[in-house]
């Protein structure tokens, strides 16, 4: 077992530097290059023989630049070849050969950018995790690094990127052991993929062996037509679903120059109307519209939820469904897993259920790659358009008998229903199952309040809560935002704990805090003269008695305004004159990752960088009040403003059809 590293590197012009951190303990070595002193080659590959490192993007980066670094090139080349793959973007295996380097069998490396769920940054990342510190590149990659900067980037790389890399790693782990022992089943490395990107290596694995030859990635040129054939098993009874399911087999999808297929007329934005619901189709699934309402069970009325079991794996079954370019011997394999993992399930050998729970769901992600050998965007198709229909089928079955559907999300339903009718509801639901051989899940809700069908808590009958999209656990996939809150309206919902108890009583300052990211990165002006409370009438008074002239007469929206002594290049609105007035701002810098909490007495916002069209700072949404915290700090601050959360969280609960 060797020992696990973090490694990350800085490159530029006249400076190149290799650091390792310890995964387990804080001990860092570090290398560097600069005029007068060369790199430990032979150090460097010995902790690459000796240790398992870690990276983000390493094998499109950190990587391919140590490799050529450990052939003695100097620092001016390094940056080349930093900037041939960053500003060039070249690819690792490209780097390969133009540089002529590879990475030795000796390496053992894992690359977390892939594992993660998502395509965030590094940042955005330790941001998600909470890490300790955020924080920028601090001299810009063009720059000549000075003496006294070397110690700004070993802080830099040491304390932010590794200690990032360092988070990730341990917040993977469970995916990493999971992927490492795939990796032994299957005699590949598994361990730096995604979840789609081993589905793709395995089922090609096992289709080569059934076919004795490796298939290859189908050719589908821009412009094919195909079109979506239905199952047997759909039938619908009234004529506006019937004439829906006519109109959707009869239309052409086109493939687009990216590989992926047009919706047709019939299939975008459409919206079906049942009983009281209205549901939209698309490409991405089945949605209801509800917006700002709740529902709840009695003594009377029960509220259910109806979840389809591995939809989409079972349509592909249940339909026979296959990429043509690799016949039936896709379907075979596919089955075998399904297979394998139901009796892993059943066996209780939950490390062989969930690695084949990554492959089987993971396969449909590749169907619409143009790259992926699985690339099947008929197929693709045939699978989501056949869950919306068979899903519209039961909710049509259900309102025809006078029951209710309440919501309903990609694949499953939410039902309202008398107590009294029970046995009548399961009866619909189990001829479904029998028509369509798919199977589905039942989880009693007591509520179900709906922002709307992306946004919601449902409160389980026995105890607990499933929330969705804004009111979801904290996780890797989604910026924390003010979380608390969150958590205080849950609490009001299920148990009827005062908003302002479960906030006051919090001392986890990671539950308050925002993180965003910001293009072209964030500021906060420290010094201006400028006023954002005035309104452009103020704002007009006040250049006026300050040397300016109207030029263009007539109200604020056409009104230009010119001052005698600056050089304008032609007359300005009166925001952008009130701006150039009051001068440069002073600001500080925070980051394109920023993290910040509401505190008292903090005026104005967070701004971007960057200047808008106008010359001014557009404000970072929602930042009013906002304090940074790019540092987390080890206790609660004490300045925090208690009142804008509970407002915040009453604002929510309102949104949600509570209140």
């Amino acid at each position: 077992m060797r020992t696990i590293l973090a490694m990350d590197i800085e490159c530029y012009v006249n400076y190149f530097l290799v650091m390792f951190r310890r995964v387990d303990k804080d001990v860092v070595r570090y290398y560097e290059q600069f005029d007068g002193q060369k790199l430990n080659v032979t150090e460097i590959k010995r902790i690459l023989r000796e240790y398992k490192v870690v990276t983000f993007n390493g094998n499109s980066y950190d990587m391919c630049v140590l490799m050529l670094a450990l052939t003695g090139a100097d620092c001016a080349k390094l940056k080349e070849a930093s900037d041939a793959i960053i500003v060039g973007q070249l690819r690792g295996w490209q780097f390969e050969q133009q540089f002529n380097v590879k990475v030795p069998a000796y390496v053992d490396h894992i690359d977390l950018i892939e594992p993660a769920f998502g395509q965030g940054s590094l940042k955005l990342y330790a941001g998600r995790l909470h890490s300790k510190r955020l924080q920028d590149l601090p001299i810009e990659p063009s720059a000549v690094i000075t003496v006294e900067q070397r110690a700004d980037l070993r802080d830099y790389c040491g304390n932010s990127d590794l200690v990032a890399t360092i988070d990730l790693f341990n917040h993977l782990a469970p995916q990493i052991k999971l992927r490492e022992q795939m990796t032994e089943d299957y005699g590949v490395d598994l361990r730096s993929k995604s979840d789609a990107q081993i589905a793709e290596t395995v089922i090609k694995r096992q289709i080569t062996q059934v076919l004795g030859d490796a298939p290859r990635k189908p050719n589908i040129p821009a412009g094919t037509t195909f079109k979506y054939a239905p199952p047997a098993f759909l039938e619908f009874k009234t004529e506006i679903l019937q004439k829906k399911l006519t109109d959707i087999a009869s239309s052409s999808f086109v493939i687009d120059a990216s590989g992926a297929p047009v919706e047709p007329p019939a299939l975008a934005d459409a919206e079906v109307r049942i009983g009281k619901g209205v549901y939209r189709m698309g490409i991405g699934g089945l949605h209801s519209s509800e917006t700002c309402v709740a529902q709840y069970a009695d003594d009377e009325y029960m509220l259910l939820d109806r979840d389809v079991a591995s939809y989409y794996p079972a349509i592909v079954l249940n339909c026979g469904l296959f990429p043509k370019h690799l016949t039936d011997a896709f379907l075979r394999v596919y089955k075998r897993m399904v297979t394998l993992r139901l009796e892993a399930k059943r066996n209780g050998n939950k490390t062989v259920a969930d690695a084949l729970k990554i492959t089987i769901n993971g396969a449909f992600g590749k169907l619409g790659s143009k790259y992926s050998i699985l690339y099947a965007p008929d197929l693709m198709i045939q699978v989501t358009v056949t869950g919306q229909l068979a899903l519209l089928m039961l909710i049509e079955a259900l309102e025809l008998a006078g029951i209710e559907v309440v919501s309903a999300n990609t694949d499953g339903i939410v039902i309202r229903c008398l107590r009294s009718r029970k046995d009548e509801l399961a009866a619909i639901v189990a001829a479904w199952e029998k028509q369509t051989g798919f199977e589905t899940e039942e989880t009693l809700y007591k509520a179900l309040f709906s922002r709307d069908i992306n946004n919601y808590v449902a409160l389980k009958e026995k105890g607990g809560y499933k929330g969705k999209g804004a009111f979801s656990e904290p996780s890797i996939s989604k910026n924390p935002q003010t979380s608390i809150c969150v958590e205080a309206a849950c609490a009001w919902l299920e148990h009827g704990t005062p908003v302002a108890e479960t906030i006051m009583r919090c001392r986890d300052v990671r539950k308050f805090v925002t993180v965003r990211t910001v293009r072209g990165g964030a500021i906060k002006i420290t010094h201006s003269e400028y006023d954002e409370s005035l309104t452009p009438g103020q704002q007009r008074v006040f250049i006026l008695k300050n040397g300016w002239n109207v030029v263009v007469p007539g109200a604020l929206a056409v009104a230009r305004f010119d001052h005698l002594f600056l050089n304008l290049g032609g007359p300005v609105d009166v925001a952008t004159a009130y701006r150039m007035h009051c001068g440069e701002d002073q600001w500080r810098y925070l980051g394109k990752v920023i993290r910040w909490y509401y505190a008292v007495g903090e005026t104005g916002a967070l701004h971007y960088k960057t200047l808008n069209t106008k010359g001014g700072r557009n404000k970072v949404p929602s930042s009013d009040g906002a304090k940074p915290l790019m540092n987390l700090p080890d206790e609660l601050p004490n300045d925090i403003d208690y009142g804008w959360y509970i407002r915040e969280t009453n604002s929510m609960l309102v949104d949600l059809g509570a209140r």
